[in-house]
Parts: C-alpha cells; structure tokens; sequence
C-alpha cells in the first residue's frame, strides 16, 4: 500500500495544511489542481513548489510553472541533464567540495538559479 503527501508549509517552514493522495496518483497529475486548490483557499501571491525529478519535470516547468505568475520551483536535474552540463563546462566538479554548495549558470536554463553540491554518500553508493 502506498499513499502521497502532500505537504503545505509557512515561510518558516511550519505545516499549515496536508493533502493526502492514492499512492498510484502520478505527481505530475495532480500538480495542476493542487495549485489552483492552494491560490483558491489561501490567496497566495507566491507559490513555492518542492518537487522529485518525476513531479517537476522540464515540460511541466515549460507548460504550467514558467507562464504562471507568483510560481516558482525548487527541483533537482536528471543525471543526462547534468551530465550535459558536464560536458558543456558550465559545471566543474573541482569548484564543488565536500561542504559548500556552487552557483552555477548555463543558457539551456536561462532565468534558473543552479545550484551544484556533491554528495558523498551518494558517491560512495554508485562507486560500490
């Protein structure tokens, strides 16, 4: 059994509202009304949406997040993604340490804010 969450927080960081989902709901499915749901009931001016790769994917940063006004976005590239960056120079993992975190631009992301880290868990993970 699997359900999803749906999590609604202050700039603070405290929960104000929760949405329940069936498990087999597709996040990008539900992105459009729960959008609509959250401006409907508490007037927002802005709207920050933290997303998985599956949830914020580029076409529905294109189709439904870029056009919108008072939306933004927080998600994470898919590893062909990164790996163009890679290879296009705009990343440079020597820039990145164990601790900080680089800002990092590129014209396939114009008007996006990069932000490159490394995790070291994660490395010794695809390393093994």
């Amino acid at each position: 059994m699997q359900i999803t969450f749906g999590l609604l927080t202050n700039a603070e960081g405290c929960p104000v509202a929760v949405e329940l989902f069936a498990g087999n709901t597709a996040d990008p499915g539900t992105l459009s009304s729960v959008i609509a749901k959250l401006r409907e009931r508490f007037a927002l001016k802005l709207l920050v949406l933290v997303g998985d790769r599956g949830m914020i994917t580029s076409v529905r940063i294109r189709d439904e997040l870029t056009p919108a006004e008072g939306l933004e976005w927080l998600t994470a590239l898919r590893a062909p993604q990164i790996q163009q960056l890679l290879q296009g120079g705009a990343l440079q993992l020597s820039l990145v340490d164990l601790r900080d975190l680089a800002e990092i631009s590129d014209p396939a992301y114009p008007g996006e804010r990069l932000i490159a880290c490394r995790n070291p868990l994660m490395a010794a993970e695809r390393a093994r």
